[in-house]
């Protein structure tokens, strides 16, 4: 499968693959900034870098602070 167009165009063999590739990509997120504190400092305003990074700080399961 290289392109997927419509979700009907997947075979059962297909679906089954890519639901099992997501819980192994699931799996690879740790706790690597557990009990961690991350300060976030951004000379401009950028809303989707500062989500980008909070969003990838709770998936390692850090916090942040917005300064």
């Amino acid at each position: 499968m290289n392109s997927l167009l419509n979700i009907s165009d997947l075979k059962k063999d297909d679906f089954k693959k890519i639901i099992n590739y997501a819980k192994i990509l699931n799996k690879k997120f740790d706790n690597s900034l557990l009990n961690k504190n991350i300060g976030l400092i951004f000379e401009k305003n950028s809303t989707r870098t500062r989500l980008s990074f909070q969003v990838g700080i709770r998936q390692l399961n850090g916090n942040f602070i917005d300064i």
